[in-house]
């Protein structure tokens, strides 16, 4: 499943063809063989978008109707009034089912408290009614232009498929990913616990990799050198990959990326932006026996942009790395569940970032030294 709460700034979407033609925009990748689901306020605000894979037989259909419940059930909790759903179908399997699970999720929404807006299917590229067959079907890329300009104007773009977007954090080891594991093996687990041991030793780490993801490359000034956005250097990412297994830079440094998130300043919101396919970068030049904690960064960022769809890649990375990994584990269960950003900052602020950066080392140890 991948959700995605999205707030697009003055977006006017005319009908449900233009919001099936948003999708690929609001998901950050064209989806197939899919279940979406777009939920907006009573004003018509979007709060939430959420995929799951279509049935493929007549006994799954209740998995979904499962599914699509507990999402109404939690886009109530958020202030949703309207429901629309797509389906994505292009494999017969999917078609098939296509009439008993649009029944079933009719069913769902009567439960829920919420309006149906509509609930139509996109097949080959043509999009249909499926409540009303006097509808007329249409070819969503002609009728969907005006949204999709809009989108477009904003600087939103889309990958064409969820493999495409999973690529930007996983995939096959790169050479970077081998330097990092090499220096981090040759300098042994006496090198690892001093980066962790004290306060000071903790804080320069948290400096540099909020560095590295805040700075503003627009507005970087020339007497600070030259700043660009590319990779770290393995030593670097070494230092950083080994340094986030510990809460106590791991969760200073997400304090901080959410500390002033939401804001009218469209200057910071700009750099957030931004800062997410860098760490989606690191995340995929760490090789995969280090990868967990970076991973459960950017999962967790991911999740508070309210782009669903990354979190819930890069916490199945993470989770796959380590299946123990109990931040990854937080944000898939999140992402399922619907759970909205706004939770994920509030807990973050329930805390001092003096209160994160030196408390007790809570993770379980992971080599010989026993460190966190």
């Amino acid at each position: 499943m991948s959700i995605q709460p999205f707030e697009p700034a003055d977006l006017i979407l005319r009908g449900p063809t233009q919001v099936a033609a948003s999708i690929p925009y609001l998901l950050g990748f064209q989806p197939s063989e899919s279940l979406v689901v777009v939920f907006a306020t009573s004003h018509g605000r979007h709060i939430l978008t959420a995929r799951v894979d279509v049935p493929r037989s007549v006994s799954d259909i209740a998995t979904l109707v499962d599914s699509v419940a507990l999402m109404c059930w939690r886009a109530h909790e958020n202030d949703a009034a309207f429901v629309s759903f797509i389906f994505y179908l292009s494999e017969p399997e999917g078609e098939e089912c296509l009439v008993p699970a649009v029944q079933a999720v009719q069913g769902a929404v009567e439960q829920s408290g919420l309006r149906l807006d509509s609930i139509s299917s996109v097949r080959h590229g043509i999009w249909r009614d499926e409540l009303d067959d006097d509808v007329p079907a249409v070819l969503l890329e002609e009728v969907g232009l005006d949204a999709a300009a809009q989108w477009v104007a904003h600087g939103v773009t889309y990958e064409q498929s969820r493999e495409a977007l999973a690529a930007r954090v996983c995939g096959s080891e790169t050479e970077l990913a081998r330097q990092v594991r090499e220096l981090v093996a040759s300098r042994g687990d006496s090198w690892q616990s001093q980066l962790v041991k004290t306060q000071a030793a903790r804080r320069l780490v948290e400096d540099q990799i909020f560095d590295y993801l805040m700075t503003d490359m627009a507005q970087a000034s020339p007497d600070r050198g030259r700043v660009s956005q590319e990779l770290p250097k393995a030593d670097d990412l070494a230092t950083w990959a080994v340094a986030l297994a510990d809460n106590r830079v791991r969760e200073p440094v997400l304090w901080r990326l959410a500390a002033g998130f939401g804001t009218s300043d469209t200057s910071a919101a700009h750099i957030h932006k931004e800062a997410l396919p860098r760490l989606c970068a690191l995340v995929r030049n760490v090789p995969n026996e280090l990868v967990a904690p970076i991973a459960s960064c950017a999962a967790a960022f991911a999740w508070q942009l309210g782009d669903g769809a990354m979190a819930s890649i890069a916490a199945d990375h993470g989770l796959s790395a380590n299946p123990r990994n109990v931040l990854c584990g937080l944000v898939m269960s999140a992402v399922v569940g619907g759970v909205h950003p706004r939770v994920w900052i509030e807990m973050l602020g329930s805390m001092t970032l003096k209160q994160l950066r030196s408390g007790p080392c809570r993770n379980k140890p992971h080599n010989s030294s026993g460190r966190c």
